[in-house]
């Protein structure tokens, strides 16, 4: 009651070829802790795995799948083990390359579509102020912020150009030939390169017209916002596919993340250990009361291909440094460990303070804070969060639950007035 639970060390040294398997398997049961193995047991040379670069790697595609569920609008990709069967690793990287190449070419289309609109709305901007105004076609030079190229263009060349130019620029037709249309083609300054490439690439011909074209920039204004209502049309439909692809997706993202995150969590464990060319040595702390579960499961995945052995700390505390201690409380005490580990964690072999803690901050605060309005506040509160926390979350679950029963006894502790 009043000490850490029992502790064992235990070495496990099973063979490389079964290493991935152990590995699982001691992730599922979660009551080992881990520690570095050592490099000399018994004469028998041991190294280091390196494991740093795996762990990058799984950590790094983790991140990468996050950010394509962030894209797709996929929420809670990390929050729980998704249902369903998973893919390995290897073959979720190369999902995810495919995807993210995918995504690329959308997400371009959509960045293009955006500085688009964001110039013809500057355009707009500067353009409104010349609105009704009738403008000499040798004149147009006169703006200083935008590009004139006034010719004509074969009538069969004219949708191309526009499906090539996109937002780019404006097209204002004035007039029909026989074989060619007369047009006035505008750009911002910034991309007037673009637009002369464009218009040689299908056989523009520039041209000097006379006389005035009445109220062009009432019509420059008309075209630039057809064009804008164009292009938030595409980016609407862009959306739209990105939402639904993630709402396709949505699991199998959900189970990437989840391998992807167990792969790199295994690689970061496999760091512990030490191994020869064809066995690998396992070393941590299992509560005393798991060990017999641990070592069933370790027979059981290696078919009884193992050597497992388990040291008790309690016959020889001098031999052995840095025992890790464990908390082992019921629900109703959980939340008081908060306050234990916020003055520190006790040594192994110290008193474990959580249950005289937990009575005499109840007894305190019951009688310090008596009150009935106050506390069934608090434990409303309490009890909100402690129900609304995200599972994923056990740390603020507790919390509610502490500031629940601290509700109930400033409740009781009027009784004491």
């Amino acid at each position: 009651m009043l000490q850490p639970a029992r502790m064992r060390k235990v070495k496990i040294l099973v063979l490389g070829e079964d290493l991935e398997t152990v590995t699982s398997g001691l992730g599922r049961l979660g009551v080992m802790h881990l520690s570095r193995a050592d490099a000399d047991v018994e004469g028998l040379k041991l190294t280091g795995l390196k494991t740093e670069r795996e762990t990058r790697r799984w950590q790094s595609l983790s991140g990468r799948i996050e950010h394509i569920a962030r894209m797709l609008g996929v929420k809670n990709v990390g929050a729980e083990r998704p249902a369903g069967g998973f893919h390995d690793p290897e073959h979720i990287e190369r999902e995810v390359f495919k995807l993210e190449d995918e995504l690329n070419e959308s997400l371009k289309q959509q960045q293009e579509l955006t500085e688009q609109v964001g110039e013809l709305h500057e355009l707009i901007s500067q353009a409104e102020s010349f609105a009704g105004l009738e403008l000499s076609l040798d004149r147009l030079d006169s703006f200083s912020f935008l590009h004139f190229a006034i010719g004509a263009l074969p009538e069969q060349r004219m949708k191309s150009l526009k499906a090539e130019l996109g937002s780019r620029a404006l097209l204002v037709p004035l007039g029909s030939g026989a074989e060619a249309r007369k047009i006035l083609a505008i750009s911002s300054k910034k991309g007037r390169w673009a637009l002369q490439t464009a218009l040689a690439n299908h056989g523009f011909k520039s041209e000097t017209f006379g006389g005035k074209f009445v109220a062009m920039p009432d019509e420059l204004l008309r075209t630039a916002h057809q064009q804008i209502d164009e292009a938030d049309r595409k980016l609407r439909d862009l959306q739209m596919e990105l939402d639904a692809r993630g709402t396709r997706n949505a699991e199998l993202l959900r189970g990437w993340h989840y391998r992807v995150r167990i792969a790199g969590k295994m690689a970061e464990a496999q760091g512990h250990f030490a191994s020869t060319e064809a066995t690998s040595l396992i070393v941590g702390w299992v509560p005393a009361k798991a060990v017999a579960r641990l070592h069933d499961e370790v027979l059981k995945l290696t078919g009884n291909r193992v050597v497992v052995e388990v040291l008790d700390p309690d016959k020889h505390p001098e031999e052995f440094k840095d025992i890790p201690t464990l908390f082992q409380h019921s629900r109703l005490l959980q939340p008081f460990e908060l306050l234990v580990s916020g003055f520190g964690t006790p040594g192994y072999n110290e008193v474990e303070p959580t249950i005289l803690v937990a009575v005499t901050f109840l007894f305190m605060f019951g009688a310090m804070f008596g009150d009935i309005g106050h506390g069934l506040t608090l434990a409303v509160l309490g009890l909100l969060v402690n129900r609304l926390a995200d599972k994923s979350n056990p740390t603020l679950q507790a919390f509610g639950r502490l500031i629940l029963m601290a509700g109930v006894a400033g409740t009781v502790g009027v009784l004491s007035y």
